[in-house]
């Protein structure tokens, strides 16, 4: 979970959005997936297979393979440089294919 945001106002708005409903359905409990500081066990993570996003969902495939996961509070920081190449509504749409994705990769427990 990043604490006191460094962020505009729309793009922490959405991000509470899409990490409650990926929560919800999901149920991965985690807080907030869009924190890019994360540590997990290298054999597992390379048998997940690969799409841009993978790590708005770790948390979930961790957990739903039986794997425990535990979560930190960190300080967030503003970007140093550059611009984000993401807008809101294209991680909006890319998020709900992968959401729908994992959820049946889920269901069906294969990551190989």
């Amino acid at each position: 979970l990043r604490l006191k945001r460094k962020d505009t106002f729309i793009k922490i708005i959405s991000s509470k959005i899409a990490n409650k409903v990926r929560s919800f359905i999901l149920k991965d409990q985690c807080d907030d997936t869009g924190c890019s500081l994360k540590i997990f066990d290298k054999k597992i993570f390379l048998k997940f297979k690969y799409f841009k996003g993978l790590h708005r969902f770790l948390p979930a495939l961790y957990l739903g393979y039986g794997f425990e996961t535990c979560f930190l509070e960190v300080t967030h920081r503003k970007r140093q440089g550059g611009t984000s190449k993401y807008g809101t509504l294209s991680r909006m749409f890319v998020g709900i294919f992968h959401l729908i994705y994992i959820y049946f990769l889920l269901k069906r427990k294969k990551y190989d």
